[in-house]
């Protein structure tokens, strides 16, 4: 499997994206670039919102503070060249297959770390390198989960190769996703490469006959979806089951799992491992700067009446939550019980052990699962920052409101914005959320004998430039107040909401200070940078190998078409046309014996093709065998009046005539 046609693409093309995004097109790999402060501030000019809530010195200071966040932003993001770049990988017994991707990629072998737990497939791993000219790289024996853990420095791609489902309680797929970002792994910008497996049709779960693993995924994704999806598209229907007929139940099972991968690995390095962050924080860390004692939230939480779902007016009433904010809490809280609840489903049963990887260790209880997913409401809703916000952040904050001016442009000021804002930068600061570049995710599927395989990469962004920028919660008034600071957090907020808001509808929901259309004729306008879909995913079968070999061989790239016609034989064996492409293209190339064993493949399928004999002629005929070109040409007049062959024909025999004399 490892070294088929179709694999070695794939892992050709993800590879190459990653490094791509993290070089040469690396300052347009993050949520916020670097311009869209400067562009906001210029839009504010052309609708003349500058002029009107600005005095001319207070703009100076604003144009100051854009300078100033420019400087850095460029310190966060940084440029990098392939050397630069720090990888680490699932190696197997033969690292040179990744390794030489890499290196032809620009990596160095000095910077990349190869894992792999099993001694004699270690074993086998070091007998392949010391073969090679790549002996300088580090072998790490011992699993992935260890060396995240205990290894020191981050990685600027990591290459998780799992092979197996997501989760997986044997390979522990979803908790190494949790320890990426729990440890900090991945730098930022930062390339995390999957693969994931979904299972074949005839294998069945070991403890219960009746179940097909492929039915038990089925479950888990479909909820996980409806959760999902609810969030971002509920405006669009009426209910959970409107939604689930139009978008979930419309799709295959695998095509529904494809995009439970991609959500359910931007969940955990935005939602999920953030709040297990906060929440598991010791006394007078991370979870005391800002909120009540993690008893009283847990109790809080606990008492609310959750009973009623998407209807349960108690919660709602209870801590005044907005339609949108309350609807993102109830269904987080369904989510949880769903999943946790469903004890015959392996899937869900594995999610609830990984999904906050060290959760068995920690002080939490099992029955406190949706309290630790709640955490998550902490960073953004306004209604649980009230409930659970300590004295300072309710002291600072009103402070900070009362002495600052109430605009935010395109949306009405009130004080649970204000509150928000601040509480979201703060929690930001301390949890540690990477976001997805959305418009340079890459997601690719294909089949590998009886398993359809799910290819990702995710471009992280821990957008610092954004939650660096603010001060402690013991100065955020200030920053507030001084009108040239607040303005600037507000557009870089602006634009993490705007690249995001079709994955993550709650995050600074209520900062729109640039508008997406243009206030002039030809002036800024936000529509390239606002509300990334995430892509769809690319399948990598017959016709995507096909078509993209004859692109190549119109180009001239007949070595890449060949090996695009290779990935075609894989997948259908049988395709006579397959082999006479690639005769072509060996034609081309002056390799006759090729063209002779690929005529003889497509001949074995169909003995009248007239391309294969014709082709085969031909490399008798540069072999100058002209006798069994003849006979080939002669063949192919026989089936049909084929003017190439007719001419050839007369050539050779001319040239034979001529010979004779």
């Amino acid at each position: 499997m490892y070294n088929q046609e179709v694999k070695k693409h794939c892992r050709t093309r993800l590879i190459k994206h990653a490094v791509k995004s993290l070089t040469t097109d690396r300052s347009t790999s993050v949520c916020v670039k670097r311009d869209h402060v400067r562009r906001v501030w210029q839009q504010l000019h052309e609708s003349e919102e500058a002029q009107t809530f600005f005095e001319p010195h207070l703009r100076m200071k604003i144009e100051d503070e854009i300078e100033k966040w420019e400087m850095f932003h460029d310190s966060q993001v940084q440029t990098r060249k392939p050397s630069d770049l720090r990888v680490c990988y699932l190696c197997g017994d033969n690292p040179i297959n990744d390794l030489e991707v890499f290196v032809e990629n620009g990596v160095l072998c000095q910077n990349v770390w190869a894992i792999e737990k099993d001694s004699k497939v270690l074993e086998k791993a070091w007998q392949n390198v010391a073969k090679s000219n790549m002996r300088n790289i580090r072998l790490f024996k011992g699993d992935l989960l260890t060396c995240l853990k205990d290894l020191e420095g981050q990685f600027d791609i990591i290459y998780f190769d799992a092979c197996g489902t997501l989760p997986s309680t044997k390979q522990k797929t979803l908790k190494t996703i949790g320890y990426i970002f729990l440890y900090n792994k991945l730098a930022s910008p930062g390339a995390l490469i999957t693969n994931f497996s979904f299972p074949p049709k005839q294998k069945q779960v070991p403890n219960d006959s009746h179940i097909s693993e492929r039915n038990s995924f089925e479950h888990i994704t479909k909820e996980y979806l409806q959760y999902r999806l609810w969030n971002t598209k509920h405006q669009d229907y009426g209910s959970y089951e409107q939604l689930r007929a139009a978008k979930i139940d419309s799709q295959s099972i695998d095509e529904n799992y494809g995009d439970y991968i991609t959500f359910q690995v931007i969940d955990s390095a935005y939602l999920y491992i953030p709040a297990y962050r906060m929440l598991s924080s010791e006394k007078q860390s991370l979870w005391d700067q800002l909120f009540v004692s993690k008893k009283d939230f847990l109790k809080g939480v606990k008492e609310a009446d959750w009973s009623r779902g998407l209807q349960g007016q108690p919660l709602q009433e209870k801590y005044n939550v907005y339609e949108n904010q309350f609807i993102q809490s109830t269904s987080l809280h369904l989510l949880s019980t769903t999943i946790e609840n469903c004890q015959d489903c392996d899937p869900c049963k594995t999610w609830v052990k990984e999904i906050f990887p060290n959760w068995k260790s920690s002080e939490f209880k099992k029955d406190e699962l949706f309290c630790l997913i709640l955490t998550h409401l902490l960073s953004h809703n306004s209604a649980f920052i009230e409930a659970f916000g300590n004295d300072d952040v309710t002291k600072r904050c009103q402070k900070g409101y009362k002495n600052s001016r109430k605009f935010l442009f395109c949306d009405p000021s009130r004080p649970q914005d204000f509150l928000s804002l601040i509480v979201g930068l703060l929690y930001g600061q301390m949890a540690y959320p990477s976001f997805p570049v959305i418009d340079k995710s890459l997601r690719l599927k294909y089949t590998s004998k009886d398993r359809q395989m799910f290819s990702d990469v995710f471009i992280f962004d821990k957008c610092r430039y954004l939650y660096e920028n603010f001060p402690s919660i013991h100065f955020s008034e200030f920053a507030m107040v001084e009108l040239w600071q607040q303005m600037v957090f507000r557009m870089v907020a602006d634009g993490l909401r705007k690249h995001i808001a079709f994955v993550y509808n709650d995050l600074f929901w209520f900062c729109n200070v640039a508008s997406v259309s243009a206030p002039i004729p030809g002036g800024i306008d936000f529509y390239a940078d606002s509300h990334s879909y995430i892509p769809d995913r690319d399948v990598l079968n017959f016709s995507y190998f096909k078509e993209n070999g004859n692109r190549l061989v119109k180009e001239g790239k007949l070595t890449a078409a060949i090996k695009h016609y290779d990935a075609c034989q894989e997948l259908c064996p049988e395709n006579a046309t397959i082999y006479t492409n690639k005769a072509f293209c060996a034609l081309k190339m002056n390799r006759p014996e090729e063209v002779l064993a690929n005529c003889d493949k497509a001949l074995e399928l169909e003995p009248s093709n007239i391309k294969a004999l014709y082709r085969q002629a031909m490399a008798w005929k540069g072999l100058k065998e002209f006798d069994k070109a003849v006979q080939n040409l002669e063949k192919v007049l026989s089936i049909e009046q084929n003017s190439d062959a007719k001419r050839e024909l007369e050539n050779i025999k001319r040239r034979s005539d001529k010979d004779k004399k």
